[in-house]
């Protein structure tokens, strides 16, 4: 697929335009990706949500840790706005 990439980048970007993601292989594995613009791909996705897990797991394992209330963060954010 690499050498098709090559070949056809001009179609390739096309497609993409279009919302499809691109997958380049090389030896049978996955070498690369093109993806349009401003989107994030499902893998960064789930990494990120599992970090963010992770985060919350180990803040919550702290002695005295208070999660704030749904109240206390609108606060916040709207604190922000000012």
């Amino acid at each position: 697929m690499a050498f098709d990439a090559k070949t056809h980048f001009g179609a390739l970007l096309d497609r993409v335009s279009r919302g499809e993601e691109i997958l380049i292989t090389r030896h049978e594995k996955v070498a690369a990706g093109i993806v349009p613009e401003g989107t994030a791909s499902p893998e960064s996705v789930r990494l990120a949500v599992s970090g963010l897990h992770a985060l919350r797991e180990r803040m919550a394992s702290r002695e005295g840790f208070q999660p704030l209330t749904d109240r206390e963060i609108k606060e916040l954010i709207n604190e922000r706005r000012r």
